[in-house]
């Protein structure tokens, strides 16, 4: 199932998952990059807390993933969440300060996102309670979705998967997003005085909120402007809604006393032909010359046919004239990365059935999820042996054998299914 969200929105989208009581993964990419050549966007980037996340590339996408089971909502995030700093909002919510250097000791699971998998190991090893996690992970869904529900550009996936792991029964789909829509409604009544989840606040007129509040809310009021603590961080802080918290610093703003801003953003071929018509023929794209000089002695000691392309913006016409078995796609390459040169050959009806390897130096959760929905057949992490390269070559390979054999029986192919 995937489509845009021109087309569909997200609230369709989460109903239609909850009343097929599907298991899985969404996936809901915002394009906000800036496309190579004469390919543009006519997209708006979104406001964000702080682009600057761990997923160190070149691609300036704002990503989300909600993970669901039967139906209900187990966990949802975005692609700044190896960062911690929800788990650490509420961990100080909760007094729990003890538990914030045993974050810094916690191996995970890669199969798991990273902020999931802390959660529960903290309830392992009893430094919060069970009740305490369940609040955090519903807050953790609520505001993904607040943030969600007015987006209408992006596109989005929604794969059938297994469910996270440790499994509980999740939340009500359908209740969080009446409570998700309605929040927004109330939120947009402190336009244009409050705009932002992300804004912090300044104190404009600080000798009239001094002589006309309380020394208590005045005191706490320097404190928020003086951290420059963002309201969504307040209201994980606080453990009040983002509503409740711009409800009550409305007054202020509208009289001119505070002013609401927006912190400080970041933004995060040569080629070779065999003649060999007998053996399956490998594309590897990597702007590393020698990655692509290794890949290709490993697959020719094999007897494969490579091409090897280190210019990512003239990939798509050479695979276009060879048509190959399989490519080998660097996910980290500057003007045109991996992952959008992956969405490229998925929208092609010439090249989308072609098996893709992707190869990166990130190891974790979000990447490999991410490179595995935008149609790639498997992912490879650098440095990798000869071995571990030729196991997953023969494997996609076949792959990609059966599935022209699927669709020479006029069989449809699965990524063309839509909502």
């Amino acid at each position: 199932m995937q489509g845009n969200l021109r087309e569909f929105n997200i609230r369709s989208i989460l109903q239609f998952i909850e009343l097929e009581q599907h298991t899985g993964t969404l996936y809901i990419e915002y394009e906000s990059f800036p496309y190579p050549g004469n390919l543009k966007s006519n997209l708006i980037p979104l406001s964000t807390e702080n682009t600057d996340c761990s997923l160190e590339n070149n691609y300036h996408n704002r990503i989300w993933l909600l993970y669901f089971l039967n139906g209900k909502i187990t966990y949802a995030t975005d692609n700044n969440y190896d960062r911690l700093s929800r788990i650490r909002d509420y961990i100080s919510y909760f007094k729990l300060e003890e538990c914030l250097p045993y974050l810094q000791k916690i191996s995970v699971n890669i199969t798991s996102p990273k902020e999931y998998s802390y959660i529960w190991l903290l309830i392992q090893q009893k430094l919060i309670l069970p009740h305490q996690a369940k609040i955090i992970i519903k807050n953790l869904i609520k505001e993904t979705l607040l943030e969600l529900s007015d987006l209408t550009q992006g596109k989005f996936v929604f794969q059938t998967d297994s469910p996270l792991s440790p499994q509980w029964d999740g939340l009500n789909t359908s209740v969080l997003v009446q409570e998700t829509f309605g929040q927004l409604q109330l939120w947009k009544q402190f336009y244009p005085y409050i705009q932002s989840p992300h804004q912090y606040l300044i104190l404009s007129e600080e000798k009239q909120i001094y002589r006309n509040v309380s020394f208590k809310t005045y005191k706490t009021l320097s404190i928020w402007a003086e951290k420059k603590i963002s309201l969504l961080r307040l209201s994980r802080q606080l453990n009040y809604s983002l509503v409740y918290i711009a409800k009550a610093l409305y007054p202020y703003a509208k009289k001119g006393w505070i002013k609401l801003v927006e912190g400080e953003k970041k933004l995060i071929v040569n080629t070779v032909l065999s003649k060999n018509t007998t053996q399956p023929h490998i594309v590897c794209i990597d702007d590393e010359m020698t990655i692509a000089k290794n890949v290709e002695y490993i697959l020719k000691q094999r007897g494969y046919n490579s091409t090897i392309i280190n210019d990512p913006i003239e990939a798509l016409t050479t695979i276009l004239q060879v048509k190959p078995d399989l490519i080998i796609c660097d996910l980290d390459m500057p003007q045109l990365n991996g992952y959008e040169l992956c969405n490229m050959l998925k929208i092609s009806r010439t090249l989308r059935s072609i098996p893709i390897i992707v190869i990166s130096e990130q190891e974790n959760c979000l990447t490999r999820l991410r490179a595995k929905i935008l149609a790639s057949t498997n992912y490879l992490s650098k440095p990798f042996t000869r071995n571990e390269l030729l196991i997953l070559v023969e494997r996609c390979l076949s792959i990609g054998k059966m599935n022209n054999n699927s669709l020479s029986f006029g069989r449809s192919s699965p990524m063309k299914s839509v909502l």
